[in-house]
């Protein structure tokens, strides 16, 4: 299979999405032109382990790509670049496949934002959201009136307590987050609690922030809504992506 190398720029459509692999070549693209992701770094990764252990590779990647997207760009709660990740699953592994890919993209409200040379000398990357704001889909992302369809609604951000890196299955970035939808305005769907921007390097590094957003589940899938979970608000539409 082809890989891609740190450094290299990518020009994806708007309906080509991350990750998969094979990687194809032909989204490979000259840094002086138009591309719209590059890739932080791409590595080897398990390389110490004598099995698939997809806990610890879990976390290796996504303490290599919080490394490199803290050298880049700093944490990835405040910066606007969105980072994606592939790695081997267990099917891949058993193949030989050991690759690691930190790729990141900047996802605006009417697609990914195309510029030419290194992604980190464009202009003012920050991202902040005001509490209460409300997000279309892919984070981060520019937010929206809450009176046009939109997926999260920003609740603000909390510390979480942990000495070491939590264990997926133990919910803490949730448990955390969940407080703040108390006071939030009933309606027509369950709401649940997104955590978001912290990374394993970050952690390491003492940061304990979390982001916090709410999104609407019905039937099991996330549904985009409109108004404000503050005040009034209903569904647009059915289905959506599995929550």
């Amino acid at each position: 299979n082809d890989v891609w190398a740190g450094g290299t720029c990518l020009y994806l459509e708007e309906d080509e999405n991350l990750p998969y692999a094979p990687f194809p070549p032909d989204v490979v693209v000259p840094c002086d032109g138009a591309h719209n992701a590059e890739v932080l770094i791409g590595n080897k990764i398990g390389t110490d382990l004598a099995a698939y252990d997809d806990d610890a590779i879990t976390y290796e990647r996504d303490y290599v790509c919080d490394e490199a997207y803290m050298a880049t760009f700093g944490s990835q709660r405040t910066n606007a670049p969105s980072l994606v990740t592939y790695m081997p699953d267990e099917a891949e592994w058993d193949r030989g496949d050991r690759y690691l890919a930190c790729v990141v993209l900047i996802e605006r409200n009417d697609g990914r934002e195309l510029f030419a040379g290194a992604m980190a000398d464009l202009d003012d990357l920050s991202w902040q959201p005001e509490v209460g704001s409300c997000i279309l889909a892919g984070l981060p992302a520019d937010s929206v009136s809450c009176q046009v369809t939109h997926a999260y609604q920003y609740l603000g951000d909390v510390e979480i307590v942990a000495d070491t890196w939590p264990d997926p299955g133990e919910d803490t970035f949730d448990q955390a987050c969940r407080p703040l939808l108390d006071g939030l305005s009933p309606g027509p769907a369950e709401l649940e609690v997104f955590p978001v921007g912290l990374g394993a390097y970050a952690f390491e590094q003492g940061d304990r922030t979390v982001q916090c957003m709410a999104y609407a589940v019905a039937d099991g899938f996330l549904v985009e809504t409109v108004g404000s979970f503050d005040d009034h608000w209903f569904i647009i539409g059915t289905g959506g992506i599995p929550a």
